[in-house]
Parts: structure tokens; C-alpha cells; sequence
């Protein structure tokens, strides 16, 4: 039982701390430690850099000009935008935020969640805010095959925070770890802080929709297999693929033999796949076990084939784990918990409070290039032809997918604006020890008008056919707005493009949205971006000449 014996004490166990943090106070050795890493020591200094210097001083006059002498139809305001995504929306896109109301809908965006219109909100789920800790992701997916409705709370892993949890928080989890789920059985509240122990209280409450549970009975012989699958502490397959993966990531003595112990590792659980009765790990339906796994495995698909060039998806070496794997993602209690694979390289590394290495023998450069080319500012550019760079086995259909992201940004253009206004403020302190979050960062209030004018570009190309090398008057008319931005000054220009990219290299999935809409919006973030970056280097050019 997970009651507690008085209604206003809770006993509360703390899972993944290393993942999802915990309060300063409780944990003094662990933020030394983290603030002693050299990369976290750089990050200050970089931060008390920006904090001498003024905002960036910003020549838009050029800019304003030219976008009060073109019509609508070359750049349309943001009423105009909306009305021309609701005219290509169908009706399933077009009911989206009201089904996020009514917690009808499975997503990272919902605050709550109902299986039918006559729930009453039976849990609570604190979860992490970015929708990325791997044991916030298996309570989630548990709550979703068992159809259990809950409300969400969002709060900061401590790497992303900047500072310390919310006192609310804290009164139910003091730990301050994460995921922490309150409970209420129509007669008191109990609080249960320990993603296993919140497993199986979810198991407990009821059957899944086909009548079945998710963990077997005690002291058969399908729980002692359910033991050595993922619930025998250290001794259990899953927790043992862990280890080896985490060495394999993070190792640098012996490069070749971790990743031969690794693999070694993925051929026994194979092996374990391929006596299954069924596509699961305990047969023909989903148990506790495949819900254990799938975050885990989720994210050594993705470092590894970032930071190793390692391709876990080998139907060559590993046929039963890539069944699994596409079984999962048929699934959509999974399916919108999933995250890619630039979103973990980023998110993982200040999760674990450690560097990942890369592998020596340059292995992971073709993959690391083609996704920080549509992510980050580099100096490779991808070709927008190319689709090796995309994740495998997304579903994905071109129109649909620029529908989504353009809906979020428009749904959020204002809070966007300000964020991405930041790479021309100044940046925050204290430092979060995450590279990419910086919440205390201030915004530059003169950059949010031009940042305003290529968001609104951005959009209109994601409502356009798709084609990349459009032509026609948005196209032009964006041509002619990089080259009036330029006549701003340098700075000016290569100061906006660094706000559209601090915007691009942060989109997150699957806190922002899916994949594939995630994808699209990057890809046009870049067009803009390197438009506005070739009529610097035009105008550069004409100078020197």
C-alpha cells in the first residue's frame, strides 16, 4: 500500500536525483561538483562577460522603411497569417487547443488529461518542464496505457532552472526530485516520490482497456521473469544495458571495448526479444517491462548515433530490438513522448552531470553534421534535398507537419518574440548548468520589431507548397528585407540572425512539438537565417570591390 499513515506526512523516496536534480540545500556536493566542470566554469565566465556589456545596439530604420512601402500579400501581419493556416487546416487541426482543454488530447502541451468527459481528475503528475527526464517518461506512459486521467504540473530539472524548485513543490516532494505523483482515491491525498513505486500504484488501481495488467501476480513465474527483465535492481537486463551504455558514452580509457561491451549487451536482450511469444519483452501485450525499457533505449538510439556515429537501429545485428522499438511507436501513449535525437544530444549531457565523448575514430561526424546543420549555427550548411538526416521510422506528411509549427508560433508569437530576443540582451546569472537554457537571460526590446518581421517570413514559408526554392513575391520580398536589414550594419544584421537561430538551436520535441513539425520549422528558421547571412556577405562583397 502507498497511503500514508497520517494525511498530512508523506514518505517519499527520491528517484534519478542525477537526472532530475534536487534542492541546493539537499545537495550541496553535487552542485560543487557540477559548478567545478570546466564547460559550467566557461559558461559562468561567458555569462559575467555578457552581463558588462550593454545590449546590442540595433539599426532597424532600414528594415521599417522598406516593410511600410510592401503589401500584405509580400509579408501579411499575423491576423492575416492565422487566417490563411485555418483555411489549409481540417477540422482535426483546427479543434486542437480545445481538446487540449477538455484533456482529450495525449500531449507534451496538456495540463490535464481525461479519458472521458465524466472523469474527475484522479492524480497529480509533476513532471519535468521540457518533457525530456526518462523517469517522468515512463510514469507518463504507464498513465496513458492504464487510462488514468491526471492533471500536470510542470517544474525545472535543476539543470534548466537556474534556481532552486518552487516551495509548492517542495512541500509535496522534499527532495525535490522527479517525477512525483499525488493521488487521490475520493477519500485523502498520498504522495508517492519514486517513479518504480509510482508504477506500480498506477498498475494497482485498475485494468488496462483490454482487461489486463501491467505487472504480473507476486511469486509467479512471469514476475520472477519480470524481475530479471527490469526489477531486480542492478542485476535486471534493463539496468545492466544502463551501465554499458553509460560507459560507452561517457568512457574515454577504452573506447573499443566499452563499445564491444555494449554491444554485447544488445545482442542478450536480442536474444531475450526473439523467445517472445509476441512483439513485447513478456509477450503479445505491453507490460511494465516494455514501459521501463523504452525511455532508456530511446536515448541510447539517439547519443549514440550522435556522439558515436553508432547505429542502434542495425536490423542487421539487432532485428528484434528494431521490431520493438517500431511496436513502441505504434503505440500512442508512447508516440507523443518521444523525443529526437538533437534534442537528447542536448538535453542528456547536463541531465547526467557529465560529458559525453565522441568517438575517436570519427565515426559520428556524417550524423553529428547533418543534425547541428539544421539545428545550430554552423559552418556546414545541409543540403535541403537530402533526407538522410531525418529520423527513422517518424511518420511524416510535409503540409501537416508546417501546419503544426506554424500553429505553435502562432499561438505563442508574443512569449516567442521575448525569448528569442535574448541572444541580443544579456545573458542571466546565476547559470543554469544546461549550455542551451539561460531563463534569467534579458531580451532586447528594439530586436523583438525585426525578429517580428522574419518570424512572420518564417511562417508564410511554412504555409507556402513546401518547395524549397520558392519563387514569387514572399520570396523576393524577403530577399529585399534581408538586403534593407543589411544596410542597418553588420552588426545589426548578424545580430538578428543570431536571434532567429537562439530560437532555432532551442525547439525542443517533444516539449514544442513533434518531430517532424520540428523539423520543418528548423529547416525554414535556416532559409531565413542564411538569406539575411548571404546579403551580408553580398553587401561585404560590393564594399570591398
Amino acid at each position: 500500500s502507498y497511503r500514508q499513515k497520517k494525511a498530512d506526512e508523506f514518505t517519499i523516496h527520491s528517484d534519478g536525483v542525477g537526472m532530475a536534480g534536487a534542492t541546493f540545500n539537499k545537495h550541496i556536493l553535487g552542485d560543487v561538483l557540477r559548478a567545478l566542470q570546466p564547460r559550467y566554469l566557461v559558461q559562468v565566465k561567458e555569462s559575467i562577460s555578457g552581463n558588462l556589456k550593454s545590449p546590442a545596439t540595433l539599426d532597424l530604420d532600414p528594415l521599417l522603411i522598406y516593410i511600410d512601402s510592401i503589401s500584405d500579400n509580400a509579408l501579411p501581419s499575423w491576423e492575416d497569417l492565422e487566417k490563411l493556416l485555418k483555411s489549409q487546416q481540417i477540422p482535426v487541426e483546427k479543434s486542437f487547443r480545445d481538446r487540449l482543454k477538455m484533456g482529450s488530447e495525449h500531449s507534451a502541451l496538456a495540463k490535464i488529461r481525461k479519458f472521458s468527459p465524466s472523469d474527475n481528475t484522479f492524480a497529480t503528475f509533476y513532471k519535468d518542464a521540457a518533457s525530456w527526464c526518462p523517469y517522468c517518461q515512463k510514469v507518463w506512459i504507464a498513465l496513458e496505457e492504464k487510462q488514468i486521467s491526471y492533471k500536470v504540473v510542470v517544474v525545472d530539472m535543476n539543470c534548466y532552472a537556474g534556481s532552486s524548485k518552487p516551495s509548492d513543490f517542495l512541500k509535496v516532494q522534499p527532495s525535490g526530485s522527479l517525477p512525483c505523483v499525488v493521488f487521490n482515491d475520493g477519500t485523502k491525498e498520498f504522495a508517492i516520490g519514486e517513479s518504480n513505486d509510482i508504477l506500480a500504484a498506477i498498475d494497482e488501481m485498475k485494468p488496462t482497456p483490454k482487461g489486463n495488467y501491467l505487472i504480473p501476480k507476486e511469486n509467479s513465474e512471469e514476475m520472477d521473469y519480470m524481475k530479471f527483465l527490469c526489477d531486480d535492481g542492478r542485476k535486471s537486463l534493463e539496468r545492466r544495458l544502463f551501465s554499458e551504455w553509460m560507459l560507452y558514452l561517457t568512457g574515454k580509457r577504452k573506447p573499443v571495448e566499452y563499445k564491444e561491451r555494449y554491444e554485447a549487451m544488445l545482442y542478450e536482450v536480442d536474444s531475450v526479444l526473439a523467445k517472445s511469444p509476441g512483439n513485447f519483452f513478456m509477450g503479445k501485450d505491453i507490460s511494465m517491462a516494455d514501459i521501463k525499457f523504452i525511455p532508456f533505449i530511446e536515448r541510447q538510439a539517439a547519443t549514440l548515433l550522435y556522439f558515436k556515429g553508432f547505429q542502434l537501429r542495425n536490423e542487421s545485428k539487432w532485428p528484434n530490438i528494431v521490431k520493438w522499438l517500431r511496436e513502441m511507436e505504434k503505440r500512442p501513449s508512447y508516440g507523443a513522448t518521444k523525443s529526437d535525437v538533437y534534442t537528447h544530444s542536448r538535453a542528456l549531457p547536463p541531465q547526467i552531470g557529465g560529458e559525453c565523448t565522441f568517438s575517436p575514430d570519427n565515426e559520428f561526424i556524417t550524423t553529428k553534421n547533418s543534425v547541428d546543420a539544421y539545428c545550430l549555427p554552423t559552418s556546414v550548411k545541409p543540403d535541403f534535398e537530402d533526407l538522410s538526416w531525418r529520423e527513422p521510422d517518424w511518420e511524416t506528411e510535409g503540409k501537416l507537419h508546417r501546419r503544426e509549427a506554424a500553429e505553435r508560433i502562432l499561438h505563442n508569437r508574443e512569449n516567442i518574440l521575448k525569448f528569442a530576443s535574448r541572444a541580443a540582451g544579456k545573458p542571466g546569472f546565476p547559470v543554469a548548468a544546461a549550455t542551451l537554457a539561460d531563463p534569467m537571460a534579458l531580451g532586447n526590446d528594439s530586436a523583438r520589431v525585426a525578429i517580428d518581421v522574419f518570424l512572420r517570413y518564417t511562417i508564410h514559408g511554412l504555409l507556402q507548397t513546401g518547395i524549397r526554392n520558392k519563387i514569387g513575391t514572399s520570396e523576393d520580398s524577403l530577399n529585399e528585407a534581408a538586403k534593407a536589414l543589411v544596410k542597418g550594419g553588420d552588426g545589426t544584421a548578424l545580430a538578428i540572425v543570431d536571434c532567429l537561430d537562439y530560437l532555432r538551436q532551442r525547439v525542443g520535441v517533444p516539449r514544442d512539438m513533434s518531430y517532424p513539425a520540428a523539423q520543418q520549422l528548423r529547416a525554414e528558421l535556416l532559409h531565413i537565417s542564411t538569406t539575411i547571412e548571404s546579403e551580408s556577405k553580398a553587401l561585404e562583397s560590393s564594399q570591398v570591390r
